[in-house]
């Protein structure tokens, strides 16, 4: 099961994330290897590559160091693999670039939607509780079959420089927190001295040091502070200065903090790969105050299907009450009820068949097959009770004669609408995928339903007169009012 199909669009998104603090340049270097890697598949059409990071000094840059790759492919009539087919291979061979994180996946429209991951939601406080947990869940999901690039969102966090002083330390040189840092940012940022006058156009003159003196963390500590006597001492001596990552958001739910691990799925359902999932979740051991929960396309899936599951039932309860008023009868219509069970049977068979996913599109074709395939049972039925009632035929008689008449008409209504879902199941048009679920589900419920009404409608009909006959002769009740005798009896 999975809450949409994936469809295939022809175009594959690749990410490549470079170390921290990289130049452009460094990532410009690393993107030309994946385009080279990328153009060697002969679907490729096209790409365009954005590369994003600091021109400047790398230790104090917060941009990312990122480089997006859009990939179109030719039409899917023109090749034998899918999208996802072509962005699996791509993956395994982008991943013999040394020193970059990258992640290739089969762009969609639809975005989650489609196809569908695992999010698990890890509630806690501490970042190092947290990470521990995160840890063991992503090498947990890393050996289930069929998962790929596990992320956690801890990994996007950012480095800074944190510089702790020693307060005791600066009061001996006469110093405040806030004068060391004013001299810092002057010395990384530098100071306007002048103004340069040229053909009526002003130019800042800015000294600042060299990028070598603060290329690094320890560089940072050979920065010279002046102090109010006007010696110079090294800023290692008055601070500590480290290298801390943090979080670039922070995320709750209902007061709760969380952080989420995320992994995309090749080759099976996210159904299959959930039970999976929910079944290590359960023997994982959590400190108090921690807990994990499947979040994300799953939580949207059971929502989903919750409700379309309530809609059909109610569905069914509509269809009875109404055939129950027409008929005036509660029997007839709950013979005629049991082609749905009928169809379902047929629906789930030929999605098996044709390797179809059970998902939100093909439930919603259960729903139109609910008011479909009644009106086979309807035909069949109604035309029984014509031949007993205005023509007095026994019941036997009246089954054998019906079966034979009905058949054109039945065949007729149920072939038109089969027919009408061959192009929706055969389409390779893009996102032709997302409607054949539908397609298949009433296809394959209309056949099994028409052949089988034919045999099981009849034999039901039958056997349900016969037990109403002796419960009316038990309970010595009236026989049932015939319909045309009433009719001509007002003539």
């Amino acid at each position: 099961m999975e809450l949409m199909s994936s469809s295939d669009e022809g175009t594959i998104s690749v990410t490549l994330e470079a170390p921290v603090g990289s130049k452009l340049e460094v990532v410009n270097q690393l993107s030309k290897q994946a385009e080279e890697l990328i153009t060697q598949y002969p679907e490729v059409v096209s790409y365009m590559a954005s590369i994003n990071g600091p021109s400047g000094n790398s230790l104090f840059s917060s941009g990312a160091s990122t480089s997006s790759i859009e990939i179109t492919l030719v039409d899917k009539t023109e090749r034998k693999q899918s999208s996802e087919e072509i962005a699996e291979a791509m993956r395994q061979k982008l991943h013999q670039i040394a020193g970059a994180k990258i992640t290739v996946s089969a762009s969609s429209s639809i975005g989650a939607f489609s196809g569908g991951g695992v999010e698990i939601d890890l509630y806690g406080d501490e970042d190092e509780t947290l990470q521990a947990l995160s840890d063991q869940i992503q090498t947990q999901l890393s050996s289930i079959k069929g998962v790929r690039q596990v992320t956690t969102s801890m990994d996007d966090q950012k480095k800074q420089v944190a510089i702790s002083f020693n307060k005791d330390q600066i009061r001996q040189y006469g110093l405040t927190g806030a004068e060391i840092a004013g001299q810092i940012r002057s010395t990384i940022s530098g100071n306007t001295s002048t103004t340069i006058k040229a053909n009526g156009t002003e130019t800042d003159v800015r000294i600042i040091y060299p990028e070598t003196a603060y290329a690094n963390v320890s560089n940072l500590g050979d920065i010279s502070i002046k102090t109010n006597i006007g010696a110079y001492v090294p800023l290692s001596s008055l601070a500590k200065i480290t290298m801390d990552g943090v979080p670039t958001s922070i995320t709750r739910s209902d007061q709760k903090r969380y952080i989420t691990v995320t992994c995309d799925i090749y080759g099976r359902d996210s159904g299959s790969v959930n039970k999976e999932v929910q079944s290590f979740l359960k023997q994982m051991t959590f400190p108090d105050g921690y807990s994990a929960s499947l979040g994300g396309t799953d939580e949207m899936m059971n929502e989903t299907f919750s409700s379309l599951i309530m809609v059909i039932i109610l569905a069914i309860v509509l269809v009875y009450a109404v055939m129950a008023a027409q008929f005036e009868s509660f029997i007839n219509p709950f013979i005629i009820m049991f082609t749905i069970p009928l169809a379902l049977t047929g629906a789930f068979i030929l999605l098996f068949l044709l390797h179809e996913t059970i998902n939100m599109v093909s439930l919603l074709g259960c729903l139109v097959l609910v008011g479909i395939v009644v009106n086979n049972g309807i035909i069949l039925i109604d035309y029984i009770d014509t031949l007993r009632y205005r023509d007095n035929l026994p019941i036997e008689e009246a089954v054998l004669k019906a079966c034979p008449t009905r058949l054109r008409p039945v065949l007729m209504t149920a072939l038109t609408t089969i027919l009408a879902q061959v192009p929706v199941i055969i389409s390779t048009d893009a996102n032709s995928e997302m409607l054949r679920g539908m397609g298949i589900v009433v296809a394959g419920g209309l056949t099994t339903s028409t052949l089988l009404t034919l045999i099981v409608v009849p034999i039901l009909y039958m056997y349900s007169d016969k037990f109403n006959t002796k419960i009316r002769k038990c309970f010595k009740l009236e026989k049932k009012k015939n319909i045309y005798e009433v009719d001509s009896e007002c003539c």
